[in-house]
């Protein structure tokens, strides 16, 4: 695996994390917590909503 290559994975699983998260709330079924990344969690749509305009950004090193 190419190092230029982990920021686009990162970013694919936060979008995959986020979007089961969004399932789980469209059935009216609370989610638990998910490991999204690098210590976060998000436990419902609105901190979904928020790894999805910021994620990108916690891999900036």
């Amino acid at each position: 695996m190419n190092l230029h290559d982990v920021p686009a994975l990162v970013a694919e699983r936060c979008r995959l994390t986020t979007s089961h998260i969004r399932h789980l709330a469209a059935q009216g079924t609370q989610p638990q917590l998910d490991w999204v990344n690098d210590g976060m969690y998000a436990a419902d749509t609105e901190h979904a909503d928020w790894i999805d305009r910021n994620g990108a950004n916690l891999l900036q090193v």
